[in-house]
């Protein structure tokens, strides 16, 4: 499912236009996605957060939002939030960064592969992570006709 309808489904499930139902999956949280990548790259949660712009606390900040993005249910301000109080349009940029980065480069693809793998991993243990309210939403809530996903 394409990101603009992942965005609508969530704003029905939050106007209770879609019924919540029993969860379906369980879905790392932003912190977790946050440790895993934190340990990929050598540095710590808190070194993520701080507001130094060196390209591996960019790239590591970014690759997070990405996953964040993909992986949660969370909004981009919520994102933005965890990752030491960045603004919402700082997370929408990092997601599309994050895309053309992988269009051009096969090392940070593969890269973002592995991290997708390690964190699917995490959220198939039921010890770890948040069980949210919202339903499943790639097998309870079709794409809208205009999407290609």
């Amino acid at each position: 499912m394409c990101r603009i309808c992942r965005r609508k489904v969530r704003g029905r499930i939050n106007h209770g236009i879609i019924p919540v139902e029993e969860p379906a999956l369980i879905c790392p949280s932003v912190t977790q996605i946050m440790r895993i990548v934190s340990e990929r790259y050598g540095l710590t949660p808190k070194q993520m957060q701080e507001h130094r712009r060196d390209n591996k606390r960019v790239i590591a900040r970014h690759i997070t939002c990405w996953l964040a993005d993909r992986y949660t249910l969370r909004s981009y301000p919520e994102i933005g939030r965890v990752l030491g109080r960045r603004d919402h349009t700082t997370v929408m940029y990092a997601v599309d960064r994050v895309d053309s980065l992988m269009a051009k480069h096969p090392k940070i693809a593969r890269e973002v592969a592995e991290l997708c793998a390690e964190i699917e991993v995490v959220s198939r243990a039921p010890e770890h992570g948040e069980v949210p309210k919202q339903i499943a939403l790639s097998k309870d809530y079709p794409p809208q006709q205009d999407c290609v996903c």
